[in-house]
């Protein structure tokens, strides 16, 4: 017997798939030099030499969170079993993390 999907649930991860694909292309791409930026700068990474990248991955983090976050909202039980949105959540969310104590300390 077949379980009936909703349609959204088809249509969502369509119109979702372009952000997400940039964001999370920009986000491994800029990840070594978002560290760097960090690692370099630790209170004031914008003044490294990879502020665009620390900028850019920054960004690209924020919008990935939020696309879990709304996809989570609308479908929780079916996106709570996609994994990999939660890999790219957590990757994420370290990044946003350091950022955090980065300005904070």
């Amino acid at each position: 017997m077949l379980i009936p999907i909703p349609i959204l649930l088809l249509v969502l991860p369509q119109t979702d798939d372009c952000l997400n694909a940039n964001n999370l292309a920009l986000l491994y791409i800029h990840r070594c030099f978002f560290a760097h930026a960090i690692s370099s700068h630790p209170l004031d990474p914008i003044k490294s030499q990879y502020a665009p990248s620390f900028l850019a991955g920054y960004r690209s983090a924020c919008t990935i969170i939020e696309s879990v976050k709304q996809q989570f909202s609308l479908f929780p039980a079916q996106i709570a079993r996609f994994w990999v949105l939660w890999t790219h959540a957590f990757s994420s969310a370290v990044g946003v993390t350091f950022t955090f104590f980065a300005f904070h300390v």
